[in-house]
């Protein structure tokens, strides 16, 4: 339930996606970089899609800033087929997940790391 902000910081009160998982990982003392594209290059880098774990962090290209401007975490692969992930998104006006099958993600998405 916590908003979508631009630049926000706060868990509760709004976030945008890569303090969203900063937070999260500070929480178990994986210290991250601020930006998706900074966090992109932290960890070892996974391959193929199908080595994706839960935990392991997502990163999006951004096509109007013309780098990598989103980031979200993965929770795993399910009986539904869904390869699902958590993200703060101004889409969805806040903290909420999505499934990596869907075109617009698979299109976007340009890293992974562990």
């Amino acid at each position: 339930g916590t908003p979508y902000t631009w630049g926000g910081n706060d868990l509760n009160n709004g976030i945008d996606c890569s303090a969203f998982v900063q937070q999260l990982f500070g929480r178990i003392d994986v210290n991250l970089p601020r930006t998706a594209a900074e966090q992109a290059h932290v960890g070892q880098k996974i391959e193929r899609l199908e080595d994706l774990q839960p935990g392991d962090r997502l990163y999006f290209w951004d096509k109007k800033r013309n780098k990598i401007g989103h980031t979200g975490i993965f929770l795993g692969f399910f009986q539904d087929g869904g390869a699902y992930f958590i993200h703060s998104s101004s889409n969805n006006k806040g903290v909420d997940t999505d499934d990596l099958r869907n075109k617009k993600w698979l299109d976007m998405l340009v890293a992974a790391r562990r």
